[in-house]
């Protein structure tokens, strides 16, 4: 398996979750509302395809024997996807409690896909960390995975 060096950009990311790690500056969630809701199964594939096809969403970190963290993509990487029930769901305190969370970059997932879902509207909620994802790469991530979404065939 090949490591990586971090990018410039990685490092200073990674040195202010070290020294901050519970203040959420990297979090990025990004809220998407459909009200005619979407197809959790269908939704759940388009994402898995869109990890195959895409490394940056397979993406690990781990130490070298001189501590240094380098970067590596998982082949097998897993990904968080939970159901959550709308009529109960409170948003701003999901949310918030999702931006506070301590993470630990060698050890947790860096990102997740929430979906809450009620009678009006189904909603998804993709919570990454920004040393994996930036603003141009997370739309292009997003249009891969609604044209999986939409294609509606997978292999899986």
């Amino acid at each position: 398996m090949e490591k990586y060096l971090l990018t410039s950009m990685q490092q200073g990311i990674l040195f202010d979750c070290l020294k901050s790690p519970s203040e959420g500056y990297y979090i990025q969630q990004l809220v998407c509302t459909f009200p005619k809701g979407l197809d959790a199964d269908i939704i759940r594939e388009a994402w898995k395809q869109s990890v195959k096809a895409n490394k940056v969403l397979r993406t690990r970190f781990c130490t070298d024997d001189s501590g240094d963290i380098l970067q590596f993509f998982d082949e097998e990487k897993s990904f968080q996807f939970n159901i959550l029930d709308g009529d109960t769901f409170d948003k701003d305190t999901f949310l918030s409690k999702q931006r506070s969370a301590k993470i630990d970059i060698l050890n947790d997932n860096l990102w997740s896909v929430t979906l809450v879902c009620s009678k009006e509207k189904t909603e998804m909620i993709w919570c990454f960390h920004h040393i994996i994802l930036d603003g141009r790469s997370h739309s292009l991530i997003l249009e891969d995975v609604f044209r999986y979404y939409n294609s509606g065939s997978f292999s899986k």
